[in-house]
């Protein structure tokens, strides 16, 4: 179902790639819809404190205007992970909601920068494998404040490409304990 809904949407945007390059109309609200696919790097403390990196895919809704328009995004990465001195594998399943404003600024005819922020809702289930032993922890949910940016390529009106990172701030600015994703999307206007 989801192919179907994401090929359509496609199909759609392809049908306005041909016409004349209107430029980006900064005073009307739009609907945006964007699947995402990425890889975060995130901090761990199990079994010692380090960063471990998973893929991440889920899909982000915008509304408003460019100068300034809210976001609302899902996404869930899986990780595993193995460890030889215990010998040990851990299994991690998370769960982000972000919500958030973010604005865009459009250069040239077919590029646009975005600056992003907001608090993101982060749970996740850790599952550990200690000499064929498997203990399950739910990690309740818990909510960080994240900034980021990204760059846009625009291949229509209603398509575009984009690139960006975003760093949630799981402990101020201590860089080496708060996670970063980056992430490739495609915007599909609705």
């Amino acid at each position: 179902m989801k192919f179907v809904v994401l090929f359509s949407a496609f199909l759609f945007s392809m049908q306005t790639f041909a016409a004349p390059k209107e430029s980006i109309s900064t005073d009307e609200n739009v609907l945006r819809l964007e699947p995402i696919l990425g890889v975060q790097q995130i901090y761990r403390d199990t079994p010692t404190p380090h960063t471990a990196t998973q893929t991440i895919f889920g899909a982000r809704l915008i509304y408003g205007q460019q100068i300034l328009a809210g976001e609302l995004e899902y996404s869930q990465g899986n990780s595993t992970e193995k460890f030889s001195a215990a010998p040990q594998k851990v299994y991690i399943r998370s769960e982000q909601i972000k919500l958030g404003l973010r604005s865009t600024i459009p250069f040239y005819e077919y590029f646009s920068l975005t600056g992003r922020a907001g608090g993101q809702a982060t749970r996740a289930s850790v599952e550990e494998t200690t000499n064929g032993v498997i203990a399950t922890t739910n990690i309740p949910m818990k909510v960080y404040p994240y900034a980021g940016a990204s760059l846009g390529l625009h291949l229509s009106r209603f398509l575009t490409i984009s690139a960006g990172s975003v760093v949630i701030f799981r402990n101020g600015l201590n860089m080496s304990k708060n996670d970063i994703q980056n992430y490739v999307s495609f915007s599909v206007g609705i």
